[in-house]
């Protein structure tokens, strides 16, 4: 029996290793070589086949004869002469033969590879010498957390000869992104409008998150496949977990329609776990879906997960460059061989951050060189110019922090006393947790002996962050470059005060000045307005009885 095609049909990767991106684990992946099927090699053709050394020959046909494709063959010739036949099938049957066989490899019998280093030509080949004619199945020793475990068959021309084949590369991908709602952001490749891996929000904003996972083009090849999102929040961001929602898309690009007519229906909550006690990997919360090969889902190898969810900033957020960090990863099947379903790998995490900002506004005397600071003086601030949306603020140990916004009514306005604060005797009120945007800061009461503002201070808050996808998520402070203030002129906006500030503790302070003016009564007392009223009435009086003299005298004339 001789076989000159086995080859072709058998050199199939029926799992792969390493996800798109990922270098090769040189030293955490490693693999062995079993030898299936011997012969004699002869003028590129191998005769007398026989089963290997590397395989337990018999229990391995054994079990063959339980599949239709090998029921009736009664040796190793006849089976390799069926998978020679069925070389226009897709590899369909040479996939099930690899499957059984990898259950009957003797471990004494693996044959040592290597994977070649970076710097070759052939990198993430994996090589090994041939000890004798045949067929080898290669297959992992061991495996990287982030790799999967893989058979190849591939044919070694003789004693002595060098094998050399490269594997596929495809495990899931994940990838997670923050959702920023007032910078440009440059899009990202089907991952939908505003996300990115870089935002700010003021504490209390409900912050969207948008996780996508990949399937690996071996999916077909697993009877069942784990697929786990673990997300780990920081502490200043709480989960809503009534927003968890999960969409499957069918191809490579399309990105869910969240809202409108044409909007997606998500994935029913029953056919996935939200899981958020007893995690043992210090995430947050999982998302997690026992078998994607369930025919419910109608998952494909091109399909794409989409997890959304909102995340509450609250006052535990950190203020400044230090950011909120926020990391997923993706805890997945990656052995199609039998009996191992329950085996898994996990991705890199993927990070993002959210920042948050803090408003210092300083009360100081304007008359004074010093700048001497000033108590008692009372502030709002408005979300506009018209005064129709508050800033709402709440206090704890002496900090103020915002708390959304409130709508104030025209009619309304001028009883609204709400959201006010005040100078203490450092002069500086702290409001933390906004973000990027405009604020009118408006004075309600002046400290005595000082005349209030009669306008409205406009101020911009404005930071520099990474919206351009390249974010590494290594340091957080390298998505925040910069962070000004500026104190808008309305009537010449070119003459507007801007005042860069450190964005490492992301603070900007707006300097507000109080000049003394003319107060009566200056010593407090009643007395002279009285006079001051006596004396005009006296005033008034002698004036009409002038007018009426003079008219009295011109009639007697």
């Amino acid at each position: 029996m001789k076989r000159k095609l086995l080859a072709v049909i058998c050199s199939v990767v029926m799992a792969m290793t390493m996800c798109v991106g990922v270098a090769w684990a040189e030293t955490t992946t490693s693999y062995k070589a079993y030898q299936v099927f011997s012969g004699t090699w002869s003028e590129g053709t191998l005769s007398d086949i026989q089963w290997g050394e590397g395989v337990n020959g018999t229990a391995l046909q054994t079990e063959l004869a339980t599949l239709p494709e090998f029921s009736d063959k009664t040796s190793a010739a006849e089976i390799a002469e069926v998978l020679d036949a069925n070389q226009a099938m897709d590899n369909a049957v040479a996939k099930k033969f690899a499957d059984v066989a990898a259950k009957y490899v003797k471990s004494d019998k693996g044959i040592a590879t290597s994977i070649n280093a970076a710097d070759d030509p052939n990198k993430g080949n994996i090589e090994f010498t041939a000890p004798a004619a045949g067929y080898y199945l290669i297959m992992n020793d061991s495996v990287a957390s982030d790799d999967s475990k893989t058979r190849i068959i591939v044919q070694a021309h003789n004693a002595g000869d060098l094998v050399s084949v490269s594997p596929k590369k495809s495990v899931p991908e994940l990838i997670k992104k923050v959702k920023e709602n007032n910078h440009s952001v440059t899009p990202g490749t089907n991952i939908g409008d505003g996300y990115n891996d870089v935002a700010d929000y003021c504490i209390g904003d409900d912050v969207p998150f948008e996780l996508i996972g990949t399937l690996p083009s071996t999916f077909d090849d697993y009877k069942t496949y784990k697929y786990t999102f673990h997300d780990k929040l920081s502490a200043g961001l709480t989960l809503n977990e009534g927003s968890i929602k999960v969409y499957i898309m069918n191809d490579t690009t399309s990105v869910p329609d969240l809202e409108g007519e044409d909007a997606n229906t998500p994935v029913d909550a029953a056919e996935y776990d939200v899981v958020n006690t007893g995690m043992t990997d210090d995430c947050s919360f999982e998302i997690k879906f026992n078998d994607l090969q369930k025919e419910s889902l109608g998952v494909t190898k091109d399909s794409r997960i989409f997890v959304y969810y909102t995340a509450k900033l609250g006052q535990g957020a950190v203020i400044g460059s230090d950011g909120n960090t926020n990391e997923a990863t993706l805890e997945f099947s990656n052995n199609p061989n039998s009996g191992g379903e329950g085996d898994t790998g996990t991705t890199p995490p993927d990070k993002v951050v959210v920042f948050t900002f803090e408003l210092d506004v300083h009360k100081y005397n304007g008359e004074d060189a010093e700048k001497a600071n000033l108590a008692g003086a009372t502030f709002r601030i408005w979300a506009d110019a018209d005064k129709a949306k508050a800033v709402k603020i709440t206090q704890k140990d002496n900090v103020y922090y915002y708390a959304g916004t409130e709508d104030v009514s025209a009619e309304s306005l001028a009883g609204y006393t709400a959201n006010q604060f005040s100078t203490t005797s450092t002069g500086v009120i702290e409001i933390r947790g906004l973000d990027s945007g405009e604020y009118w800061l408006e004075e309600t009461a002046a400290p005595d002996g000082f005349n209030k503002l009669t306008e409205m201070i406009h101020l911009k808050v404005e930071a520099a962050t990474v919206n351009n996808q390249n974010w590494t998520g290594e340091e957080a402070s390298d998505a925040l470059t910069a962070l000004t203030i500026t104190a808008v002129n309305d009537t010449d906006p070119s003459n507007s005060a801007i005042t860069s500030e450190d964005p490492t503790d992301g603070k900007v302070q707006a300097d507000v000045e109080n000049n003394a003016g003319s107060v009566l009564p200056s010593t407090g007392g009643i007395g002279t307005t009285i006079f001051y009223v006596v004396g005009a009435c006296l005033v008034v009086i002698a004036g009409v009885a002038l007018v009426a003299k003079r008219r009295a005298a011109a009639r007697r004339k």
